[in-house]
């Protein structure tokens, strides 16, 4: 068996890849995610930025509703240490741009202008001003940037729980969340056959690591977006029965380099499909 041209010849594993299930997601665009750069220190305050915005309003910038195209600023000062006593003003900016990188990823450019109508009496921090230009990673980061491109603030995307156990989650992460779903345990054969492949020969060799680099990136990535997928049992489903458990046998069968290429190539689509 050619191990590098098993993707190419195999019309099989092309099909599965092409036919990974759309994103169904909840018909409620309102819903806001957030991402927030807590308790640093600002001309000797203790403050937290957290920003609320609705991904649709970046992703789909061109048709989204006005509403959706609206970014929550809040802007939370500690008071008392001893108490916890916080001041929180909020703020709302219309995001009048969007600029997907052109490199291919989820990275946006984005412009923002103060709405002093929603915003009412509330005023900007000096730190943010009237007009923010932003870099966002979607399910990841959000760069506020100043003139020269220079970041000035970065905050982290925040979820309610948590997206991995440890380093295995993060390299595995689609196989560690196929199996939990499906009521497996950590050590279950396709987790141990798919950790092997990862330790005894993804690591020896330099595109193998840098496929471990991006999955370890990526991950919580993916799992974080998959969260407000309505169809998450069907994906998980779909996943483990057409990723998982072809690339276990082509491991147990000794092709490597068709596991890893498989696994790369069907990680690369997912990608496309739900981090767009």
């Amino acid at each position: 068996m050619n191990r590098r041209n098993f993707l190419q010849r195999s019309s099989m594993a092309l099909a599965s890849i092409a036919a990974i299930p759309l994103a169904v997601r909840s018909n409620n665009q309102q819903s806001s995610s957030t991402y927030a750069l807590r308790n640093v220190t600002d001309k000797n305050k203790t403050v937290s930025y957290v920003f609320k915005v609705i991904h649709n309003g970046i992703t789909g910038f061109a048709t989204a509703k006005p509403a959706e195209k609206l970014l929550e600023v809040q802007v939370i000062t500690l008071l008392d240490k001893t108490t916890g006593a916080t001041k929180t003003v909020t703020v709302f900016y219309d995001i009048t741009q969007v600029t997907k990188n052109s490199n291919g990823s989820s990275t946006y450019r984005i412009e923002a202008k103060f709405n002093e109508k929603v915003s009412g009496d509330s005023k900007p921090a000096d730190a943010l001003g009237k007009s923010l230009l932003i870099d966002c990673t979607t399910f990841s980061v959000l760069n506020i940037l100043k003139k020269n491109n220079e970041v000035s603030l970065s905050l982290k995307y925040e979820t309610g729980g948590s997206t991995s156990s440890g380093d295995d989650d993060d390299v595995c992460f689609l196989t560690t969340a196929c199996v939990h779903h499906k009521g497996m345990a950590d050590d279950c054969d396709e987790l141990q056959t798919l950790r092997w492949l990862r330790d005894n020969y993804m690591a020896n060799y330099a595109e193998g690591r840098n496929l471990l680099k991006a999955y370890r990136t990526e991950g919580p990535r993916m799992l974080k977006a998959m969260r407000e997928f309505d169809n998450r049992p069907e994906i998980l489903d779909y996943l483990h029965d057409h990723l998982v458990q072809p690339s276990v046998v082509l491991v147990k069968a000794g092709h490597y380099q068709a596991a890893t290429d498989y696994y790369a190539a069907f990680v690369k689509e997912m990608m496309s499909k739900y981090l767009a």
